[in-house]
């Protein structure tokens, strides 16, 4: 209501759900910021920047990280039937190169002929 009685307001439209208010004016935005200040309705402070989001996960990322946790399901399994070589084995094996491939590291394997 306060807000709404400055001069040269024309319209307050509070929205709680997001707890902002839209005010409607005429005339410059710094005559109705210094009508407020000096109501004692705003106060102006310097203020950092916020900080940037973190950025979310990419797909690239995304997938390796996902194959590795089906690799280390499937391993288990294996593991579990009694199949330990090859199949728990392997399946453990690609679980870890994608979760290295996941988290950015280099593979612990070269693809690629060994050279003598």
């Amino acid at each position: 209501r306060a807000l709404g009685a400055l001069p040269g307001v024309t319209d307050v439209e509070a929205a709680p759900l997001t707890a902002s208010l839209l005010l409607r004016h005429a005339g410059a935005q710094e005559a109705l910021l210094a009508s407020a200040m000096a109501a004692g309705l705003l106060r102006m402070t310097d203020r950092a920047p916020p900080t940037a989001m973190p950025e979310a996960p990419r797909l690239e990322h995304l997938l390796p990280a996902a194959g590795a946790v089906l690799s280390t399901g499937l391993a288990l399994y294996q593991l579990a039937r009694r199949e330990a070589l090859p199949p728990a084995l392997t399946l453990a094996l690609y679980a870890i190169e994608l979760g290295r491939k996941a988290m950015g590291q280099a593979p612990l394997t070269e693809d690629g002929p060994d050279e003598a």
